[in-house]
């Protein structure tokens, strides 16, 4: 059941989604904003929410639609002269059922989310100020966080395939990280234990909406 969740997830991908970035006409001063084409980025601290309509169950067959809202802290690039002072990210996706036992072994993610980033008032801005990052198979299991297990979700993981790529020859995506994507991790946690949600997804109600932090991180490049 917990992997259902952690694939689930996957989709957020985070980091790893669509990245817009704040941009504009100038940079800092009146300079020209800063080409991040090939730069990276890493946020180390990621937290958010998933909603699930209808809601996960043990045996649900229905159509679901997933609704992320997640916030992204801690960030840093290599971007000569460029400071982020944080991100977000809303969107939504569609499972073909909301079962929460429906998948147990590793998932490969097609699509991918919008992401905006937040530029530290005064810095250079960037461009250009997306970027599409496929995340490609995804790793489902649990994580002992302080002495509990909790569920998670990697991208990018060693022996992922396909692993996350930026299509195209990335010349229009911003921080590709130079390989088209293909070094870019994410790492999400649930905040919620995986006994906990084991008991929600057998409850009349089953699992409505799933918190994701506990140390979640991602990068790109």
């Amino acid at each position: 059941m917990i992997r259902k969740i952690c694939v689930i997830a996957a989709a957020v991908a985070i980091p790893l989604g669509i990245v817009v970035a704040t941009s504009g006409v100038a940079s800092a001063g009146g300079s020209p904003p800063v080409n991040v084409t090939g730069s990276t980025v890493s946020c180390s601290t990621v937290t958010g929410t998933l909603k699930f309509s209808p809601p996960l169950t043990g045996t649900g067959t229905s159509p679901e639609t997933v609704s992320i809202a997640i916030k992204y802290s801690g960030c840093t690039t290599n971007a000569p002269g460029v400071s982020l002072a944080g991100g977000s990210e809303k969107g939504t996706f569609s499972t073909p059922a909301n079962s929460c036992t429906g998948l147990e072994t590793p998932t490969i993610i097609t699509t991918a989310e919008v992401s905006k980033w937040k530029i530290v008032k005064g810095t250079p801005k960037i461009t250009p100020t997306q970027t599409a990052l496929t995340p490609g198979e995804v790793e489902p299991g649990t994580v002992t966080v302080g002495g509990n297990l909790y569920g998670d979700f990697v991208i990018g993981a060693v022996g992922a395939s396909p692993g996350p790529s930026i299509p195209g020859s990335g010349t229009q995506s911003a921080f590709s990280g130079g390989d088209l994507g293909a070094s870019s991790m994410a790492t999400l946690i649930t905040t919620t234990k995986a006994a906990d949600l084991g008991t929600e997804c057998t409850s009349p109600k089953g699992i409505a909406k799933v918190g994701i932090g506990n140390g979640s991180t991602i990068s790109n490049g």
